[in-house]
């Protein structure tokens, strides 16, 4: 029973009763209704408004729970490796110490990761001489795990060129087009080898 059915026999009236102006009904009046009935007597903008929050507060309620569910199913996936060893290797191998950037890789050794694929090979094909067999085994597992990985589409387009493959270098720097829509550094340094390839043939 509503609010207004609850309270109506508090006010009814027989058909010969004398008809009495009838006003805004006050707050003693309400609570009083409200004891009688056992409903809460609350006027109607308050009403509105308790089912305003309350709305509110369900909808927060829903987030919140559709946030745990998602925080619970992320804890089945491993949690991210830690990437500093790409930084320390590249490091590395920039500065010229290949054989500890071989061996940092291989202490991590991620082989379902194109970054550590792509890594290994860079160090292969930087050390002296160059195993640029090893190396072109990196590269290519790299593209087969993410066909546009922009650094493995670069290098391995380098190693091409060292092994007079130029055909081979340009297909990689078509590729790196279509990956990098809008230019990129991989792009760039790529296409600045092959031109110089060219220039000293």
């Amino acid at each position: 029973m509503s609010y207004l059915e609850s309270g109506t026999h508090t006010a009814q009236l027989s058909v010969s009763a004398k008809p009495r102006r009838v006003g805004t009904p006050t707050v003693p009046s309400l609570r009083a209704s409200a004891a009688r009935t056992g409903v809460a007597a609350v006027p109607g903008v308050k009403v509105a408004a308790a089912r305003v929050l309350f709305g509110a507060i369900l909808g927060l309620g829903t987030v919140v729970c559709g946030l745990n569910a998602h925080a619970a199913s992320d804890t089945s996936s491993p949690a991210p490796p830690d990437r500093q060893w790409m930084k320390t290797s590249a490091d590395l191998i920039r500065d010229g110490k290949v054989p500890d950037a071989l061996a940092r890789l291989r202490e991590v050794n991620q082989p379902e990761s194109a970054d550590w694929h792509n890594l290994m090979g860079y160090a292969f094909r930087k050390q002296t001489p160059p195993d640029l067999e090893r190396s072109e085994f990196h590269y290519t597992s790299a593209l087969r795990i993410k066909a546009d990985h922009r650094g493995a589409l670069e290098y391995y387009g380098e190693l091409l060129l060292m092994k007079n493959d130029l055909t081979g270098a340009e297909a990689m720097l078509q590729r790196l087009s279509r990956a990098c829509i809008f230019g990129c550094g991989e792009h760039r340094d790529l296409k600045e080898a092959i031109e110089r390839y060219r220039k000293g043939k």
